[in-house]
């Protein structure tokens, strides 16, 4: 596989590989890939007629998007599907052993924002044995989810009908009272310094209220995005539209078309002194958009509780999810817990939105935190490349310290012979039917 990088003449290419997915998720599209280009390498390849997207992170490759092209479920008949689940996953083997052998870190091989449906065929419940007797040996991948992303329905966020969108219709009505001459047009060229300045304003407000660091990184890492997505808006098939109110520019929005029926929006931005204009702007995007595509994909909440809130009080119709698909190749020689190959540490990832006026706003989203890289792998070899020796004592599994000799210790419900209670003995009771259920109420009323 020979790998290039990844360029705005790539467009249209990519988008013809994407149009055979046709899939909900909101990466797999050219769009949110490039504008992070300040912050990682992409290259491309091909494989069977699979368009590969790989980013560079530091000296090592992952996926931030599956194979793009035909996915598996679009084949009719068990024996098709079969034939195509098997040369998929073959593509995914491919795609690791490049990977695998590339990088100095193992750890940071992995395909991120795999859709659901093609977990079945991944995992091999679809291969019917269709790979047996062709050399193809797979490793048994592990799916580690993800935060879902939220799927509105285009006329729902228009119309705004009915008691549960009382709250958004009131300062949506309140904020068009008091600017009756606020316009709403599509974005220009021009536009662009007033844009940037007003996200620097956006970001100085919102960094006030908020002392974490890592915060306050990602909203310097999204301003590279957004300008990346201002400066190249009609070469990379955005559409934006600018709010003005008494001449000044005080918000704008920028989405791209994801499939047939399915607009993304990707980012936007709103004066957060002006009460009511993120109701207005997000409302009147969606007013424009409601008679091309039927659906409204806002991404995901980054597992922010305010913001999981504020994107359900707009009552998605359902949630999308997806995965991130790794290799026990990947994995390292010995985990001394069991958790999945991706850092915990979900703060340090960009976030896929960050808040807006006085809701939330949806914001292009990176692939992976920056600073992963530095991250040391939980069972990295040693400088003599041999494996991590385990410390006694050794768990199978995430479960806590348990007594090494327990054949030996008598049970606590057994009483001594002078009668006295059972002493609680270890940290972890041994039969698990004297310990109280953890949803059971005490006495005082508290679970």
């Amino acid at each position: 596989m020979q790998l290039r990088p990844l360029t705005l003449k790539d467009k249209p290419l990519f988008d013809v590989y994407a149009r055979r997915m046709d899939i909900s998720l909101s990466n797999y599209a050219f769009a949110p890939l490039y504008i992070w280009g300040a912050h990682f390498d992409f290259y491309w390849g091909l494989l069977d007629d699979y368009f590969c997207v790989f980013a560079k992170q530091g000296d090592d490759y992952f996926m931030p998007i599956g194979p793009v092209g035909e996915p598996p479920w679009s084949r009719t008949g068990t024996t098709s599907q079969s034939r195509c689940a098997c040369s998929y996953r073959h593509i995914i083997r491919e795609a690791y052993q490049f990977m695998l052998e590339t990088n100095r870190n193992p750890q940071i091989a992995r395909i991120e924002n795999v859709p659901q449906e093609m977990l079945p065929f991944l995992l091999g419940q679809h291969l019917e044995g269709c790979c047996k007797g062709r050399g193809h040996s797979y490793p048994p991948e592990t799916a580690v989810v993800k935060e879902a992303e939220y799927l509105y329905e285009t006329q729902a966020l228009a119309q705004l009908k009915g008691n549960r969108y009382k709250s958004k219709r009131h300062a949506y009505n309140a904020f068009v009272a008091q600017y009756p001459n606020v316009n709403l047009r599509p974005y220009s060229r021009a536009d662009l310094g007033e844009c940037l300045a007003l996200y620097d304003t956006w970001q100085e407000s919102r960094a006030a209220k908020c002392s974490d660091a890592i915060y306050r990184a990602m909203l310097e890492d999204s301003r590279c995005a957004h300008r990346i997505g201002l400066a190249h808006a009609d070469a990379l098939g955005l559409i934006g539209r600018v709010v003005q109110i008494n001449g000044h520019l005080r918000g704008w929005t920028f989405g791209y078309p994801l499939s047939a029926d399915t607009f993304c929006i990707l980012f936007e931005v709103t004066d957060l002194e002006i009460k009511g204009l993120a109701q207005f702007i997000y409302r009147e995007f969606a007013r424009e958009l409601a008679n091309a595509y039927r659906w409204l994909n806002a991404m995901g909440d980054s597992g922010l509780a305010n913001l999981k809130r504020v994107k359900r009080s707009y009552h998605p119709a359902r949630l999308i999810p997806s995965c991130n698909l790794t290799s026990p190749v990947a994995r390292g020689p010995v985990l001394p817990v069991a958790r999945g190959p991706v850092p915990r540490e979900r703060s340090r990832r960009k976030s896929d939105s960050v808040a807006k006026g006085n809701d939330t706003l949806p914001v292009a989203r990176g692939p992976v935190p920056r600073e992963r890289s530095q991250r040391k792998p939980d069972a990295e070899p040693k400088r003599n490349d041999t494996p991590p020796v385990a410390r006694e004592p050794v768990f199978s599994v995430a479960r806590g310290p348990v007594p090494r000799e327990r054949s030996r210790r008598k049970p606590d419900s057994v009483a001594k012979r002078n009668n006295t209670p059972p002493v609680a003995r270890g940290p972890v009771p041994r039969e698990g039917s004297q310990r109280k259920p953890d949803s059971v109420s005490k006495e005082n009323g508290t679970k």
